[in-house]
């Protein structure tokens, strides 16, 4: 299953200026349980939709809410 991505809310950049990670919201509703999980930039893929570009993710809403919340103090899993 293909599943968009709602809200990158950053990407991580290497010494190198490469993107390595992207951090994207995950579950709630109007952002009350919410969380971040942060996941391989190469992971994520570019996909064409009714005329827009959309990122997408070859993984289920169930493994994103069972990834461990990112902790943008340590900038590593919670």
């Amino acid at each position: 299953m293909t599943l968009p991505i709602r809200v990158v809310t950053d990407l991580i950049v290497d010494n190198n200026g490469d993107v390595t990670t992207a951090v994207v919201s995950v579950g709630g509703l109007l952002g009350v349980g919410k969380k971040d999980v942060a996941l391989p930039f190469k992971d994520l893929k570019v996909a064409s939709r009714v005329g827009k570009d959309w990122l997408v993710l070859n993984r289920t809403t169930e493994d994103l809410k069972m990834a461990p919340a990112y902790d943008k103090k340590n900038n590593s899993p919670m």
